[in-house]
Order: C-alpha cells, then sequence, then structure tokens
C-alpha cells in the first residue's frame, strides 16, 4: 500500500534552505534529501569559491575533472595571494603565485561569476608580460558586476582604473586598504587625469590611500555626465581627507542619491583645531548634490568620540541640501540614517528619562524618515513606555512655551521593526 505525503510547495523549500545558508554541513544533507533540493543546496554551497594558494593544486584537479559541475553555481570568486606573489610556483614546494592562480583555474568556466574580490597581492612585484597575463585573465570575468580591492599594492591611480575598465557590465567597486608606490602627490594628480568606466553606480572606499585619490578621480568627472555614481561610502575619514570632498561632490552633484561616511576618531581629534568651523563646513558641504536621498553618519568606535568636540556631526545642519531639512542635533554615540518617506513618528531610545537629542525640521514639505540606533545597544522601537514617556515630555513642553522645540519634535519619527530593518538595509548595505 502506497502511502502519500502532503506536497510541500518549493518556493517554501528554498525559504528553509535559505535559513541554512551558514550551515555547511546540513546544506550538504539537503543536497543529498531529493534532486529537487540539491540545485538550492548547491546555490548555496558553491555560490563563492575562495582561491587561495595553499588549495590551488586540488582545485585545478577538480575542475579539469570530467565529474565537475560546480561551475554553474558559482557566483563569487574570491583570490588570496601571499605579499612574495611573483615567486615562481613548484608544485608541491612554494605556492602559486597571482598571475599562475589565474592561469591555473579556467576561468572562462565561470560564465556566471558577477563578483570578485582581490586580497593581498602586490601588483608591482610583476613585469609588464605578467601584468598583461593577469589583464588578459581577468577580462574573462565577462559577467562581472561587483569588484573588490582589498590590501592591494599598485603604482599609482592608471592601475586600478584599468582593472575597473577590464569589466563592461561594472557597477559596484569596493576598495580597501591600498596602497600606492609612488608620491601621493604625483598619484593625486594622475588620478585627475583618468575616467571610471561609465557603467559604475556604487564606490566604497575606506582605511587606506585610496579615499583622496579616488575623490581625485570623482572631481574630474566635473564636466562630463558619466559615470552615474549614486552610492558612495567612505570610511574611517580623517580632517585631510575632507578637503577633498567639495569637487567630489560637485562632480556627482546630479546623481548621487546615497551618502554614508565615517569619521576616525584618532585622525578627527589629531587635526580639528587647525581648521576653522568656517573651513571645515566649507570643506564638507554637501549643498551641491540636489539628487541626495539617504545620508548615513555613523561611528563605529562612539566610545573614542566621546573625548571629541566632533564638530563635523554637530554641524551638520548647514552642510545638508536644503530639500532634506535645514537643522539636525545628533548624539555622537548614535549612527543616523535620513532618507526621505511619508511617514512621521517618534522615536525613544530605551531606558532614558531624558527627552530625544535627535531632533529634525522639515521644510519646504519634505517628507523626513530619521532612525538612530547604537549596533551594541538597538533602539526599542516599540516600547509603549517610552512613547509614553516621551508624549509628557511634549506636554511639557508645551507648557513651557517651548514652540520651537515642539515643531521640530513633531517631526522626530519613531520607526518600527519592519521598517527599521528595511532602511538599515537601504543606507548601509549599498
Amino acid at each position: 500500500m502506497s502511502v502519500s505525503y502532503p506536497c510541500v510547495p518549493g518556493e517554501i523549500v528554498d525559504a528553509v534552505i535559505d535559513q541554512l545558508y551558514l550551515d555547511v554541513e546540513t546544506l550538504g544533507i539537503c543536497g543529498l534529501v531529493c534532486s529537487e533540493w540539491l540545485n538550492r543546496s548547491r546555490y548555496h554551497l558553491f555560490s563563492t569559491l575562495h582561491l587561495w594558494p595553499s588549495r590551488m593544486h586540488s582545485f585545478r584537479l577538480l575542475v579539469e575533472s570530467s565529474c565537475c559541475t560546480i561551475t554553474p553555481f558559482i557566483s563569487r570568486v574570491e583570490i588570496e595571494a601571499s605579499s612574495r606573489s611573483a615567486q615562481p610556483y613548484d608544485a608541491g614546494t612554494d605556492m602559486p603565485s597571482f598571475c599562475e592562480i589565474l592561469s591555473l583555474s579556467r576561468l572562462s568556466c565561470f560564465s556566471r561569476v558577477e563578483s570578485l574580490r582581490l586580497q593581498s597581492i602586490d601588483l608591482t612585484a610583476f613585469n609588464f608580460q605578467d601584468q598583461a597575463t593577469i589583464a588578459q585573465r581577468l577580462a574573462q570575468f565577462a559577467s562581472l558586476r561587483q569588484l573588490e580591492l582589498d590590501r592591494i599594492v599598485f603604482h599609482d591611480m592608471r592601475e586600478p582604473v584599468k582593472i575597473m575598465a577590464l569589466f563592461p557590465r561594472i557597477r559596484h567597486v569596493s576598495v580597501t586598504r591600498i596602497i600606492f608606490t609612488k608620491y601621493m602627490e604625483h598619484t593625486i594628480a594622475s588620478a585627475s587625469r583618468l575616467r571610471f568606466p561609465s557603467s559604475l553606480t556604487s564606490l566604497k572606499l575606506g582605511r587606506g590611500d585610496e579615499v583622496p585619490v579616488f575623490l581625485s578621480c570623482l572631481a574630474s568627472h566635473a564636466d562630463v555626465e558619466i559615470p552615474r555614481v549614486r552610492s558612495l561610502t567612505l570610511h574611517k575619514l580623517s580632517i585631510d581627507d575632507m578637503l577633498c570632498f567639495k569637487l567630489a561632490f560637485r562632480a556627482l552633484a546630479d546623481s548621487l542619491h546615497h551618502l554614508c561616511f565615517t569619521f576616525c576618531p584618532s585622525g578627527v581629534s589629531s587635526r580639528l583645531t587647525s581648521m576653522s568651523p568656517d573651513e571645515i563646513a566649507h570643506c564638507s558641504s554637501l549643498s551641491d548634490l540636489t539628487q541626495l536621498r539617504t545620508i548615513c553618519i555613523e561611528e563605529s568606535a562612539a566610545e573614542e568620540f566621546d573625548s571629541i568636540s566632533n564638530p563635523c556631526i554637530q554641524n551638520t545642519s548647514p552642510f545638508l541640501p536644503s530639500h532634506l531639512h535645514t537643522h539636525l542635533r545628533t548624539p555622537a554615540t548614535h549612527p543616523t540614517y535620513i532618507s526621505r518617506t511619508g511617514s512621521q513618528r517618534r522615536l525613544a531610545p530605551p531606558g532614558r528619562h531624558s527627552p530625544p537629542t535627535t531632533i529634525l525640521r522639515p521644510q519646504d514639505g519634505a517628507h523626513i524618515k530619521l532612525v538612530s540606533s547604537a549596533r551594541n545597544s538597538p533602539f526599542i522601537l516599540n516600547d509603549s513606555k517610552e512613547t509614553e514617556r516621551h508624549d509628557s515630555w511634549m506636554r511639557d513642553k508645551r507648557g513651557e512655551g517651548g514652540n520651537e522645540d515642539v515643531g521640530n519634535a513633531k517631526a522626530i519619527v519613531t520607526v518600527f521593526e519592519q521598517e527599521y530593518a528595511a532602511a538599515d538595509r537601504e543606507c548601509v548595505q549599498l
């Protein structure tokens, strides 16, 4: 007698398997259950390929086998090489160089790869012939849309621009902790004569020599309409980096929608006293960004920021375009996210009896949503007691005749859990 089992829709099965994306062992078991589960399990198991020097020999044997069926599932490749990446490869003894990694890996079979990460590579150690080989191999990622460069050594800005130009569909570029061997003055000067690919829409910089150099390259696009960079993220900024802001923002005036930046506490505290508030306001003015929809100002090391007067955040109000708002006060210990929306509610931090300190004053009918949170101490977004405490503070302010503050308080918005998650994804993960 046959036994019938209830039929579970494929969408639900896929959703369940998606929750296991970090559990490699369980994903392997799911792939053995039935053919319907195999593809989704393989999607998570083989979506990211780590090409490390120590694994290259085993990977070559796998990918050259006629039984290999994983390549259609690979959408992201991460390549890491040692700093001594120009040494020749002798199987079983030395590690392969970056150039040899690209030669051994049959990159042409990865037709669906959309994301590539290059890490810990000294490209200045290769001769011209090897550099040409590297460029030829990288160009085989014809479908690449996202490029990440981490701890890469270049001569100057011409090399990363050439790498980006290899990918006609490139949209997102992330650059972190790269080093330029030539003098910074020369590197910045050469960057001002270069152009990014026209398809580029998102740029993320941080914690290396890349910030002033890439911003100088962006500033060189002021006389042309391309690229249409819509999202810009800058991490660990110092006051010296802010000097590059004005020209870059002017070049992005008609295209930039999302801006996120983080200040470096040590860099800010050691240099802010040498600049007047007017100079800081001029360097970091966002008034040219007429299309700006979201701005995120955050500091990951908030405890170090407490000892700083932090005029960069206290004086944010004159920097922002009038279509967003004309005044903003926010505690330096909490990241701040601002975006346009039609909803206006109240936001109160947990466990605090003081009135809210994050205030917006909309202008010209602009609808603004503010989400303020600390990574290690998140706000309670739906606490009725906090809402009641906030209402009490509002009534007290009316009794004191504080009309201006009450008007500001009416614009304070509380975003409940689902809306907060959506705003967090929009502002941080772009």
